[in-house]
């Protein structure tokens, strides 16, 4: 089976139900949603869709699959101004480092929260930030610099005790 077609395993399952059940609880509903076209990233998207609700527009992006930083940061930079906030679907490394990034442009390195991002960042795990931008298209690296805040970072294992 390729890459692409593989499905979560259990584990991918119950961590992808549970962080679309907190999503639900938590009221954090994106105007947007990218994901990668491999079967186990539209799995996630149909967990969150189904806890959402399927009001909310998902698209599929291609380039999105094994994306490093700079191709999701490309790739957000076309989303619409309309759009106030973004939930990404994606894969490790390129998620975690993108994280990272963010979490060292938030000024969050002496934070503990920022310090268990950028420890570990497991399958289905959600990191929540806050951008000061006008327009999608001004997310840049200078810009990040002071003008993200790490509103949150929660993993599956936190939410399922004993897990």
């Amino acid at each position: 089976m390729s890459d692409t077609e593989r499905p979560l395993n259990k584990r991918g399952r119950r961590g992808a139900a549970v962080m679309a059940g907190y999503l639900a609880a938590e009221g954090l509903r994106p105007a947007l949603i990218l994901c990668s076209p491999a079967r186990r990233t539209r799995e996630t998207l149909d967990f969150i869709s189904e806890a959402l609700g399927s009001s909310i527009p998902g698209h599929i992006e291609p380039e999105l699959y094994l994306a490093d930083p700079a191709t999701i940061l490309e790739r957000l930079r076309r989303v619409p101004d309309t759009a106030g906030s973004v939930l990404v679907i994606g894969h490790n490394p390129g998620l975690h480092e993108l994280a990272v990034e963010l979490t060292d442009a938030a000024g969050g390195r002496a934070n503990a929260e920022a310090q268990r991002l950028k420890q570990k960042f497991p399958t289905a795990a959600l990191a929540r930030f806050r951008l000061k931008l006008e327009r999608w298209r001004d997310l840049s690296d200078e810009r990040l610099a002071g003008g993200v805040r790490l509103l949150g970072y929660v993993t599956p294992a936190e939410l399922l005790p004993g897990d």
